[in-house]
C-alpha cells in the first residue's frame, strides 16, 4: 500500500482532502509538485501548487491557467483543473511517469542527434498550437519538457508570463528558447551568453571559444546556422515561427543561412 502526505504542513488542508498525495516529486523557486492520485476520478496526476503570491499576480494567474486549461494537443501536458486553495494557487495536470528531458540530459550527457531532432519538433509544434489560441508559453527549458515514450509533452504553459520574477520577454523569446533547448540536448550543455559569433559561421571558428569548438563539433552545419539564428540577441532578428522551426527539422534537411538561406544540405545520417 502507498504512503500518503495527506498530513504534510506544506500542502493546503483543502488539497489533501481531495487528492491523496503520495509523494514530492520536486520543488521549485515559485512552486512545490506532487505526485497524487485524484480522490474522484482515480487517475493520477502531478499536483504544483504555488507559493504565496500578490493579488495581482494571483490573479493573473488564475486567467492563464484557465486559458491554457482549453489546450488539448498531443505534445502539451493537460491540465484538468486549477484554482485556489486555502489562499493558494494550485493545478492539478496529467501525470507523466517518463521524467524530464533535464532528467535525461544529466543522465546521458547529451541525446542523440534524431531524438533531439523529434524532441525539438515536438516542442515547436506545441508552442505554435498555444500562440494560434493566444497562449505565450514564455519558459521553455528542459525541466519543463516531460518524456512519455518517443514523444515529449511540455507544460507550465504560460507561466512564464505572469510570475513577477521572471524576465520580461516577448512570443520571439520561444523561438530562443527553443534553439536553447536543441542545442543543450546536442551538447550537454547550455549555449553561452550571448551566443558566440564564431559559432553562427562555422564550428570550427577560431573566433569560438575551444570548449564551445569541442562541443559543437556534433552539430551539423547546417543546423549550427538555425540554432544561431534563433538565438540572435536581437529579437526581431528571429525570423523563424515555431512552426517554420518544425518543419526546417522534419525531414531532416535544414536551410543553410535560415530562412534567408538559398539551398539545403543534410542535417546528418
Amino acid at each position: 500500500m502507498t504512503e500518503t502526505m495527506s498530513n504534510d504542513p506544506m500542502l493546503p488542508a483543502a488539497l489533501t482532502n481531495r487528492f491523496e498525495v503520495t509523494h514530492l516529486l520536486g520543488t521549485g523557486s515559485h512552486a512545490d509538485v506532487w505526485r497524487a492520485e485524484d480522490g474522484t476520478r482515480r487517475r493520477p496526476v502531478a499536483l504544483k501548487v504555488f507559493h504565496a503570491l500578490d493579488d495581482h499576480t494571483t490573479n493573473a494567474m488564475l486567467d492563464i491557467l484557465k486559458r491554457a486549461g482549453k489546450l488539448a494537443h498531443p505534445h502539451i501536458v493537460r491540465i484538468l483543473e486549477s484554482g485556489m486553495a486555502d489562499g493558494q494557487v494550485y493545478v492539478a495536470m496529467r501525470y507523466v511517469s517518463g521524467g524530464t528531458l533535464r532528467d535525461r540530459i544529466v543522465g546521458d550527457l547529451r541525446v542523440p542527434l534524431r531524438e533531439a531532432i523529434g524532441i525539438a519538433r515536438d516542442v515547436a509544434a506545441a508552442i505554435d498550437f498555444g500562440r494560434r489560441y493566444g497562449v505565450v508559453h514564455g519558459a521553455i527549458k528542459p525541466e519543463n519538457i516531460l518524456l512519455e515514450g518517443s514523444r515529449a509533452l511540455v507544460s507550465d504553459f504560460g507561466l512564464g508570463s505572469v510570475l513577477p520574477w521572471t524576465d520580461a520577454f516577448d512570443r520571439n523569446d520561444d523561438i530562443a528558447a527553443l534553439g536553447s533547448l536543441l542545442y543543450e540536448m546536442l551538447t550537454g550543455a547550455p549555449p553561452a551568453t550571448p551566443f558566440p559569433p564564431g559559432l553562427a559561421v562555422h564550428a570550427g571558428s577560431v573566433d569560438a571559444p575551444a570548449r564551445e569548438q569541442t562541443l559543437v563539433a556534433v552539430i551539423p552545419h547546417a543546423m549550427m546556422a538555425l540554432i544561431a539564428e534563433s538565438l540572435d540577441p536581437v529579437s526581431a532578428a528571429r525570423v523563424w515561427t515555431p512552426r517554420e522551426f518544425a518543419e526546417a527539422l522534419g525531414d531532416g534537411r535544414l536551410p543553410i543561412g535560415g530562412r534567408r538561406g538559398a539551398h539545403t544540405a543534410p542535417a546528418a545520417a
